[in-house]
């Protein structure tokens, strides 16, 4: 999946920005991205270099669409992604809904 991540941003991002310079970095000794498998449709994603999370919906035919999650959200309700999300810092209880008057 990171191949194909990569390969959308250099040919999404030097059409929106014309002035821009493309740099390509090189992956292999720095922090892996997580993915969380969910079904064969759903996937969290895990990037601790920039401390986000997404939630990426895998279609036919290549399709795939790409949402930004709240990391602290994610790391209280999906144990299973609760350890690559190190950066937000533990909760000892889960938030509660304020009644409205």
């Amino acid at each position: 999946m990171r191949p194909l991540l990569i390969a959308l941003a250099a040919l999404v991002l030097p059409a929106c920005m014309p002035h821009a310079e493309v740099t390509r970095v090189q992956l292999d000794h720095q922090t892996k991205f997580h993915v969380v498998q969910i079904d064969t449709t759903f996937n969290y994603l895990i990037d601790p270099r920039t401390e986000t999370c997404h939630l990426v919906s895998q279609g036919g035919n290549a399709n795939f669409a790409v949402s930004p999650v709240p990391c602290d959200k994610l790391k209280r309700n999906v144990p299973e992604a609760a350890r690559f999300i190190t950066w937000v810092p533990e909760t000892s209880a889960p938030a509660t809904a304020v009644a409205a008057d």
